[in-house]
């Protein structure tokens, strides 16, 4: 409809797509329903799909302190490079780089990368109140369920590596701590916060979450 695929050579030629059925379907499902013509209705899907991927860019560039100005986009996957220059655009990227099977890519990053799998587990408890030897037990659980589904993939003990992310729960901990100072500091100083702005703080000082996560990989 907006003359982004050749329908009669889709796939190589392999397969032929039917436009017909294609303008049926955005008719009835979306131009319809919101009172615009064919056309219009195709091109809000590509802008719609479009928003959702700069927005997921944006949350792991922007959002992490990145400029993604300064960077490359290189498009994945059989549509990726039809929707990259607006994604791009909309990023501040200069550069697009298509690579020469981007649909291909997936697949192959999967069978070149070691495996890995990453388990995580919430433990609901106050700071004061936390056994060490408890969330020891707890990443042993993680390390032992790890070891046993990387053997259970045909991995050897000495190609395997266990990673204990235990930061996780030291700044749980720090952010329960610092809570409780400020609303100390609160108490003693006067303050004139809302009465539900200081009971939110409280119900995170007396239930802060500490979240034990265990990663385990194969070394290359």
């Amino acid at each position: 409809m907006l003359g982004r695929i050749n329908p009669d050579y889709f796939l190589g030629g392999e397969t032929r797509l039917d436009v017909g059925l294609a303008r049926k379907a955005v008719l009835e499902r979306a131009a319809k329903p919101a009172g615009l013509e064919l056309i219009q209705a195709a091109q809000a899907i590509i802008d719609i799909a479009n928003a959702k991927m700069t927005s997921a860019l944006y949350f792991i560039s922007v959002e992490q302190g990145i400029d993604p100005r300064g960077y490359v986009l290189v498009p994945s996957g059989g549509a990726g490079p039809m929707q990259a220059v607006a994604i791009a655009r909309a990023l501040g990227v200069r550069t697009v780089l298509i690579p020469p099977t981007p649909g291909l890519n997936s697949a192959v990053g999967l069978l070149a990368t070691d495996l890995k799998h990453e388990f995580v587990r919430t433990y609901m408890k106050q700071a004061s109140q936390t056994d060490p030897a408890h969330l020891a037990a707890v990443f042993d659980e993680m390390e032992k369920s790890a070891r046993g589904l990387l053997r259970e993939e045909g991995v050897t003990l000495e190609r395997t590596r266990i990673v204990r992310r235990d930061r996780d729960v030291l700044c749980r901990a720090i952010l329960q701590l610092r809570s409780k100072s400020r609303i100390a500091s609160t108490a003693k100083h006067g303050s004139r916060w809302p009465r539900r702005s200081t009971s939110a703080m409280r119900r995170l000082t007396v239930l802060p979450t500490s979240a034990s996560r265990c990663s385990s990989s194969t070394c290359a």
